[in-house]
């Protein structure tokens, strides 16, 4: 009866290891905006389908795309649109800290192999959501004239808002331009 007892104990610590693989998934459904009108956005290479609605508060557009990213890895995003200075993006995923607390109360010294899982599959991973972006207009022809700068692309990196609170408090903010 004993026996029975300790491998169901362990059979229930098994299964509660590495549970974030099974319960978020490696993947996530991220949402890019921008309120450019005639914005065409690509996705780590990939033109997306665009949907374009009515915005909130009536004050124009807002074209979005919903894209399901892989938890573990950098995306690349590049927004375009006539008249307007192209801006690529770069989606940083960051460890979400309450799942990473979760897997190290329940771990066992030795049942580390399920939680390793879970790290190196990214499940503990956010990416930010949703992702506003907005392009900076191109100089008219006049203002060139009077010395307007070119631009040719902005760059910026985008990660979850607790990650960007954090890094901002200790100064250590690189926004990329």
């Amino acid at each position: 009866m004993g026996t029975i007892r300790v491998a169901c104990l362990v059979a229930l610590a098994l299964a509660s290891q590495g549970c974030a693989v099974f319960v978020r998934g490696t993947t996530q459904d991220v949402t890019i905006r921008t309120t450019t009108p005639d914005a065409q956005i690509e996705v780590d290479g990939v033109k997306q389908q665009v949907k374009v609605d009515v915005a909130p508060n009536s004050s124009g557009t807002v074209t979005s795309v919903v894209v399901n990213l892989d938890r573990a890895l950098f995306h690349y995003v590049r927004i375009e649109a006539p008249n307007y200075f192209p801006l690529e993006a770069t989606l940083r995923p960051s460890t979400n800290e309450d799942w990473l607390f979760g897997e190290e109360c329940l771990m066992w010294p030795i049942l580390w192999l399920p939680m390793a899982i879970d790290l190196n599959t990214g499940a503990l991973n956010d990416l930010a959501d949703p992702v506003d972006l907005e392009l900076m207009k191109t100089p008219t022809v006049e203002a060139l004239a009077a010395g307007a700068t070119r631009q040719v692309v902005r760059r910026a990196e985008v990660e979850p808002e607790d990650l960007r609170a954090y890094r901002t408090a200790r100064g250590n903010l690189n926004d990329g331009y």
